[in-house]
């Protein structure tokens, strides 16, 4: 969904900025890196600006920043090749992120910064740059992720779900099962054997569920008015934005993750 949706708005837009966020430590940049990597270098002309360090995005070229260019100077060259999007390695630097904002009117700019979810990215945005307005007028749209722990396919267990639960849940009321952890033994039950899949944890590896803003009319309205998070999650809200539990579901669905470990995750 959220490939889909990239592919869209670089084909749609001419120009704008995609910005990526998450907490720090939370795999933030390899969210990016896949955003970067989801935008279909076949139909569009991609560039990475930065020090990736030792990553690379596929089928991304690095653009090597002339000295004496500056920022402006390199994304004109960026123009001149005919690139439609730019992924820039970091918007750390107040100065510099203005000055490629307001180049993006013509290609798209793609970068990460620190944040809770989406709604804080947009206001830690605005912030970082201090002009609501250019935010509002640029910005197309933010991605946010979380990970959560998936069941382990050798001893999660099956259960059947009350109808209850599925309206609560939002899932289809014709949903037969769903899965959880395992409960933990007996200690009187001899005949336990235990999952060396998962060392008993009842987990195996992570899975990124997310959510996307996109920049709507009344979303720019919102940011142009100095909104904080609230009016940016309520303008959202009306949008029908993909939302981390809408996303999630899907994962509650065909078995990948339980509700408990749904619930810790949110929970905060």
């Amino acid at each position: 969904v959220i490939a889909e949706r990239l592919k869209s708005i670089v084909a749609e837009h001419e120009g704008g900025v995609i910005l990526i966020v998450g907490p720090p430590e939370s795999g933030v940049t390899t969210t990016a890196l896949c955003c970067a990597r989801a935008v279909d270098s076949y139909l569009f002309q991609c560039y990475a600006v930065g020090d990736l360090g030792t990553r690379e995005i596929l089928n991304v070229p690095n653009f090597e920043e002339k000295e004496g260019d500056g920022v402006d100077g390199t994304i004109e060259r960026v123009r001149r090749n005919e690139g439609n999007l730019i992924y820039f390695s970091d918007f750390a630097d107040p100065e510099r992120t203005k000055t490629i904002v307001e180049n993006s009117q013509t290609v798209s700019m793609m970068s990460e910064m620190y944040a809770k979810d989406a709604a804080d990215g947009i206001v830690k945005f605005v912030e970082h740059l201090g002009n609501p307005g250019l935010v509002a007028e640029q910005l197309r749209c933010v991605v946010s992720h979380k990970l959560v722990r998936k069941l382990c396919p050798k001893c999660r267990e099956a259960f059947r779900p009350s109808p209850r639960l599925l309206m609560q849940m939002g899932l289809p009321d014709d949903t037969a099962t769903l899965y959880r952890k395992a409960p933990p033994p007996d200690d009187e039950d001899d005949d336990y054997d235990s999952c060396r899949a998962c060392n008993d944890s009842g987990f195996r590896a992570r899975v990124a569920v997310f959510e996307m803003i996109n920049v709507t009319e009344g979303m720019k309205n919102v940011i142009a008015s100095g909104g904080g998070v609230p009016e940016i999650r309520a303008q959202a809200k009306e949008d029908k934005a993909l939302t981390f539990q809408k996303d999630a579901l899907r994962l509650i669905a065909d078995g990948t993750t339980g509700l408990e470990e749904l619930q810790r995750v949110f929970s905060g």
